[in-house]
């Protein structure tokens, strides 16, 4: 698969996508007011989407780092932190079911993108 590296303001643009979206996610699992759309879909598909959203921005926006340790574990340190965080709020609940949801929207996010990279150029099957 051909790698285009970003330049410099995608990169920005992606840091600054990928900040909003930390922002976003940690207002919706603090806030005491319920999201008619997040609502309307199972909780647990709500935090492998989220996670997996932010492994590809993270992924994006930092090219060039190691997946699982400079990418994955912060993010999923910052799942059981809002996770803690929740626990001391009376609104809201501790659950380590989220915390397992968002490590497979990470797991879900590499398998996507090793299909992807096998289509592109591993086999033959796909473009190069």
């Amino acid at each position: 698969m051909l790698r285009i590296k970003p330049e410099r303001p995608q990169l920005v643009f992606l840091r600054v996508c990928l900040a909003a979206t930390l922002i976003a996610i940690l207002f919706l699992a603090t806030t005491h007011q319920q999201m008619p759309v997040a609502a309307n879909i199972s909780d647990k598909f709500n935090h492998a989407l989220a996670f997996f959203v932010l492994a590809w921005l993270t992924d994006r926006a930092f090219p060039g780092k190691t997946f699982w340790k400079t990418k994955a574990l912060p993010l999923l340190a910052y799942g059981i932190g809002i996770e803690c965080l929740q626990y001391f709020l009376p609104f809201r609940e501790f659950s380590i079911l989220d915390m397992l949801a968002d490590g497979a929207g990470l797991i879900v996010y590499r398998v996507v993108m090793a299909v992807v990279k096998i289509t592109n150029d591993g086999d033959g099957h796909g473009p190069k």
